[in-house]
């Protein structure tokens, strides 16, 4: 299992008390969380712990055949906890209910200009 985190003080403590807990097999890294280790990949299931703003493509691309990522995305306003799964090239979404999470800026898209 590989746990990612953006800030290395989170990293550090993530680290301490998985190893005084005996979990041997869990990994913490340092990364841009929208980015995901693509190192690590492909992974069975992915967990995002926060509110997002827009379909994580690359950590979607970084799903094995029959994987999951599950998150709470912004719809229309409303946060909804969302499951996706992939199966072979094909990505498939389904909202389970309505949730509400801290947000995510690093999921935020990129301002843009429109009419």
């Amino acid at each position: 299992m590989t746990l990612l985190e953006a800030a290395e003080a989170d990293v550090s403590r993530l680290r301490q008390a998985l190893a005084e807990a005996g979990a041997a097999k869990v990994a913490v890294v340092t990364g841009a969380l929208e980015k995901g280790q693509a190192a690590g990949a492909p992974y069975d299931v992915i967990l995002i712990e926060g509110l997002i703003d827009q379909r994580p493509d690359a950590l979607l691309d970084q799903l094995a055949d029959g994987g999951r990522l599950v998150t709470v995305e912004r719809i229309s306003g409303l946060g909804r906890a969302i499951l996706y799964n992939r199966s072979g090239d094909d990505i498939g979404r389904r909202t389970v209910f309505d949730a509400s999470a801290p947000e995510l800026a690093a999921f935020r898209p990129a301002p843009a200009f429109s009419f």
